[in-house]
């Protein structure tokens, strides 16, 4: 019986860990996305208005702020793949010079 309940408990746990990545994942990224519709909206809105854009003053650019989203994980990956390719080419280099 207490195998039973050790295998379950084990399934179990594998399966909190698998899905509590991707709930938060999920959760931060909504919260980007509404987040940044709501801050650049209104300013998109405010200028395509002083462009002479004819649109209403409620109009919102439908998916802004998952455009935004996007293009700030773009950016952070570049970085990192940079910074850290590059550091990586420095440990490298480094370990070559010791041998």
């Amino acid at each position: 019986m207490r195998t039973v309940f050790h295998k379950i408990r084990r399934i179990f746990l594998a399966g909190l860990l698998v899905s509590l990545p991707l709930v938060i994942t999920i959760v931060v990224f909504k919260f980007a996305f509404e987040t940044l519709d709501n801050l650049l909206g209104p300013l998109i809105t405010r200028l395509l208005i002083e462009l002479g854009v004819p649109i209403v003053q409620t109009f919102q650019v439908p998916g802004l702020g998952v455009i935004a989203t996007l293009a700030i994980v773009f950016f952070i990956g570049l970085f990192t793949t940079n910074f850290v390719g590059r550091k990586t080419l420095k440990i490298g280099e480094w370990v070559v010079t010791q041998i």
